[in-house]
């Protein structure tokens, strides 16, 4: 490929004489010798003139501003009109991550000053917890109010939680209280209360310093003042009081020794001090005077003793008066300043730009644009004019009306681009990627009613052909209208274009995301081809509107408080799971019991002249509802549920009794087999048979999607101590998967090995997954063990006995099923 020429292709693209010159030369490519005539009044370039004017115009309307291109009709209900992409407050905050993010979250607390994470590192720990050291406001120890901080700070940690990870300890900093004394050279004279406004000035500096507070600022001081980034900005989890500026916040760790240098080198950066002498450090009365260094004790934050300290200052070596009392009052003053000045976040916005609506989709057949000698305008042909012309004019109409539809289905695209970019799903609104001609001139006389689609197009095949007969189903009838088969027709050809098309937008929008969704055929594999792509394409659809949460939350752990909707029978489920179930396709995201399904559709039943009898029940209440299979195959359960989804999997042939019978094959080749029990209503038709059929697979198919899902454990919950006995850490970055073993796709070994796969592309690459398949007895032991701990972990304290017996039993449970399938 030359790529300057591409480039100079790309744009003279948008030039009318570069499409008129590239047309000319295609026409002597193709027609050689037979066409030589290429001026201005040939027949042949005036269509190529106005086929390159109308090109020009839809150059013209692509390039509209994207906000014009995504503004919706002024007749749309606001309600209505798709949400085309996240806002930056949306899409860019983050579940925290990292130290410095749950820092945040912890600074976010009203009354809480500074914060300090330790995570567990040392010999028989056990890994990913963290210990919580909270310096709080003077005025909260003043009031008294350090228990309601801490309840605050466990409660706001708990629902920020990573997977695998806990915070096992949440405590006060002790003050560690320091008598500062120092003499201050002043470079001019001060009277007795500018000098009184100076030391409270400077305490409350070098208080700042050895036990700093962080600053909440204004999103417009973090753009505009700071020089930060949206992206910067909207770093980590979203605050309640304000934006917190990650470079000031790593600085302002707490320091585990002062030196004497640096609080000179803080008192000197005023520009009213002239020099510093005799500074000294004590920890109380009659301590010892440091002159160097002094050292914090852990667990301790550093505060200055006002009424303890003394700064004299001094002017030209004549001492200054300096009134104590001032001086402490002005203290607390400035240091509660700076809680009052915290902007809150919910005030701002990013302003989204607002555009023109534009009618993209109307259009004006080229038609309109030929002289009148060609008579296929809306004024025609005089009535004098020879029937051999007229048809003539209706031949180049019908001609010219193949480039006009391709020209108005590109407007139709670009106007459907409003829907085709959102990220909320449009399953009841389907977009068409053609539209029918409307402004054709004479367009009645050019169509004519199509034919009745053959029998063939819309009949029902039994497989196997069975018995070399045809079931077929009376087509729909003819409508009338000719513009109706018209806009059928197109709607027809390019149906599963509109889906292959839309498949690939919602990769693309998928993309920038850096996402995709490969393991989703699996989950419609027993579909037609057509329906695949219907329903991936709503699943992607679902995932990109629920991609905020499951961007937002993809590592977040589980939270379980007293709230009704945080326990079982809960869509409030980890982060994690949400987007496997989205990846996976499984619809259902409650905790629930999963084997209860089961139980309830099924039971067997064992006799002497047959095996096995099973009957499959949607609806235990609705008799007519349910469905008899019976046969001498063992596990026939587990045929029925395996090949009950799967339309090839049926055949029909004729009964001894007369009539006919439904089978269900239980394997590939045919072999073997169960019948559907037709006793009570004998199945006299071929009707009958496929009504039989498709009763069968809609329930199968329902059973099967119902009973789909999972449930996830993090064994770090499960621990009763800090530490762990024995050789091997059973909590420390482990999680269990349990999958149900009977859904039809779910006993897959391509389905599992791709779900392999997928857990391990999408968990933390610390974390180790144990995924499990359980069978009805084991998945019914392990959910009522999981739903006990479940509800006593919510509700009990940690050192309830009986939590500590839960929480052992199914750990116990979660590492039998663990050794059993290991490899």
């Amino acid at each position: 490929m030359n790529e300057p020429t591409d480039i100079l292709s790309a744009v003279n693209a948008l030039s009318y004489d570069f499409l008129k010159q590239k047309g000319l030369e295609y026409i002597r490519q193709l027609s050689g010798r037979t066409w030589q005539d290429y001026h201005e009044h040939d027949p042949g370039v005036t269509i190529l003139e106005t086929l390159c004017y109308a090109l020009m115009d839809l150059e013209y309307r692509t390039n509209f501003p994207i906000e014009d291109i995504l503004a919706p009709s002024p007749d749309q209900n606001a309600a209505s009109t798709p949400k085309h992409f996240y806002e930056a407050e949306e899409i860019l905050p983050c579940n925290p991550l990292t130290h410095i993010d749950f820092l945040k979250v912890v600074l976010d607390v009203e009354g809480v000053r500074n914060a300090r994470l330790i995570s567990q590192s040392r010999q028989g720990e056990i890994q990913g917890g963290y210990s919580v050291l909270v310096d709080v406001e003077d005025k909260v120890r003043q009031l008294q109010r350090e228990h309601s901080v801490i309840e605050k700070i466990a409660s706001r940690l708990s629902r920020h939680r990573n997977l695998c990870e806990d915070f096992f300890e949440i405590k006060l900093l002790e003050p560690f209280w320091i008598r500062l004394h120092a003499t201050i050279e002043v470079k001019r004279n001060l009277d007795h209360e500018a000098a009184s406004e100076f030391c409270a000035v400077m305490l409350s500096h070098l208080n700042d310093f050895i036990s700093p507070h962080v600053n909440f600022y204004a999103l417009q001081n973090m753009l505009f003042d700071k020089g930060k980034t949206v992206e910067e900005a909207f770093r980590g989890p979203v605050l309640t009081q304000g934006f917190l500026d990650q470079d000031e916040l790593e600085r302002s760790a707490f320091k585990p020794f002062l030196y004497i240098s640096e609080l000179i080198g803080q008192m000197t950066s005023f520009t009213l001090v002239s020099s510093v002498s005799d500074c000294t450090l004590a920890t109380e009365k009659g301590g010892e005077i440091e002159k160097m260094v002094l050292s914090v004790p852990s667990n301790y934050v550093p505060k200055i003793a006002i009424q303890e300290s003394h700064i004299e200052l001094r002017c030209n070596d004549v001492p200054l008066v300096v009134h104590a009392d001032r001086v402490q009052r002005r203290f607390r003053e400035i240091s509660h300043a700076h809680v009052l000045q915290r902007p809150y976040f919910n005030a701002e916005t990013i302003a989204i730009p607002k555009g023109r609506y534009r009618a993209l989709a109307d259009y004006t057949s080229i038609q309109h644009d030929f002289p009148l000698l060609y008579g296929v305008g809306q004024e025609g042909l005089p009535s004098s004019a020879a029937s051999s012309r007229k048809a003539k004019a209706k031949q180049l109409q019908g001609y010219l009306m193949f480039f006009d539809q391709v020209m108005t289905n590109y407007l139709a695209k670009l106007s459907n681009i409003r829907e085709i970019m959102s990220v909320q799903p449009q399953r009841s609104h389907p977009i068409h990627s053609s539209q029918a001609l409307r402004d054709v001139p004479h367009l009645q006389q050019l169509l004519r009613p199509l034919r009745t689609p053959a029998a063939e197009d819309f009949e029902f095949r039994l497989q196997r052909k069975y018995l070399g007969y045809k079931v077929t189903d009376k087509p729909p009838s003819a409508g009338s209208s000719a513009s109706l088969h018209y806009q059928s027709s197109l709607d027809r050809l390019s149906a599963h274009r509109r889906y292959t098309s839309k498949d690939a937008m919602l990769n693309h929008l998928l993309s920038r995301y850096a996402e995709t969704m490969e393991a989703l055929p699996l989950a419609f594999a027993d579909m037609s081809a057509h329906k695949q792509l219907k329903e991936a394409a709503y699943s992607k659809e679902r995932f990109l509107k629920d991609y905020a949460a499951i961007g937002h939350d993809r590592n977040r752990g589980l939270c379980l408080t007293k709230d009704d909707d945080r326990g079982w029978d809960s869509h409030q489920v980890t982060g994690f799971e949400k987007r496997i179930m989205h990846l996976l396709g499984i619809s259902n995201g409650r905790r629930r019991y999963l084997h209860t399904l089961l139980k309830d559709c099924f039971y067997t039943e064992h006799y002497l002249e047959r095996r096995s009898l099973t009957s499959f029940k949607q609806e235990v209440v609705d008799q007519r509802r349910m469905l008899l299979f019976e046969g001498k195959l063992p596990q026939i359960r587990d045929i029925a549920i395996a090949q009950g989804v799967h339309a090839s999997s049926y055949d029909v042939r004729p009964a001894s009794e007369g009539g006919y019978e439904v089978i269900l094959y239980a394997d590939r080749t045919h072999t073997k087999y169960i019948q559907l029990d037709s006793k009570s209503a004998p199945i006299k038709t071929l009707k009958q048979a496929k009504e039989a059929i498709g009763k069968a697979l809609e329930l199968f198919r329902r059973f099967s999607k119902d009973s789909e899902g999972f449930h996830l454990v993090e064994h770090i919950l499960l621990r009763d101590s800090t530490t762990y006995s024995g050789s091997t850490d059973p909590y420390s970055f482990t999680m269990t998967m349990v999958f149900p073993a009977w859904p039809a796709r779910f006993r897959s070994d391509v389905f599992r090995r791709s779900v392999q796969e997928l857990v391990l592309n999408e968990s933390p690459a610390h974390l180790y997954v144990h995924i499990l398949w359980l069978e009805l007895s084991d998945m019914e032991v392990f959910e009522r063990a999981y739903k006990k701990w479940i509800d006593l972990y919510a509700c009990a304290p940690a050192e309830d006995p009986e939590r500590k017996r839960a929480a052992k039993s199914l750990l116990s449970t979660i590492m039998t099923h663990v050794d059993r399938q290991a490899p």
